[in-house]
């Protein structure tokens, strides 16, 4: 299991830094989604079809808010560098956040059991290599959830 984060802009530094709509902290996706829309904060979505802006509409569902313009941006690239240069939120997988993550963003909302994706290993049909099985196994089983979490930052989902 993956999972999505949310991140924004963060005002101030220090301990006095706060967000511009009050959501850093917040555990309830849904409930800081419509905040952001009743602010209508800036947000850039992920681009269409891609499995972010597939699990980000389940979330805005989830928050009863439909994302429309002109606060509402679909990313033309990598939806995190463009939240980076406006200044704006953005749903990310937790991963990206971890290679990129730079002040004055900082992460907003995580540990909502609706953040999480699913990631999906699979091997070639065509060739029934046994050490593609023996990877397989290996990653869905303790020595690679022992692996995944000594990555810095990574954290089980919630299942």
């Amino acid at each position: 299991m993956g999972d999505l984060v949310l991140v924004g802009p963060m005002e101030g530094t220090g301990k006095k830094a706060k967000d511009p709509v009050g959501i850093a902290g917040e555990r309830d996706v849904a409930a800081a989604l419509a905040r952001l829309a009743e602010a209508q904060a800036r947000f850039i979505g992920a681009p269409s079809g891609c499995g972010a802006q597939i699990a980000s509409l389940k979330l805005w569902h989830a928050a009863k808010v439909s994302p429309a313009a002109p606060w509402f941006v679909e990313a033309k690239g990598s939806p995190l560098d463009q939240a980076l240069a406006e200044n704006a939120y953005t749903l990310v997988e937790r991963g990206v956040w971890l290679a990129k993550a730079r002040k004055p963003f900082a992460l907003m909302v995580e540990g909502d059991p609706r953040l999480a994706t699913e990631v999906h290993f699979m091997r070639s049909f065509r060739v029934n290599h046994p050490a593609a099985k023996l990877f397989g196994q290996w990653v869905g089983g303790p020595q690679g959830a022992r692996v995944a979490g000594s990555v810095r930052g990574w954290k089980p989902s919630p299942r």
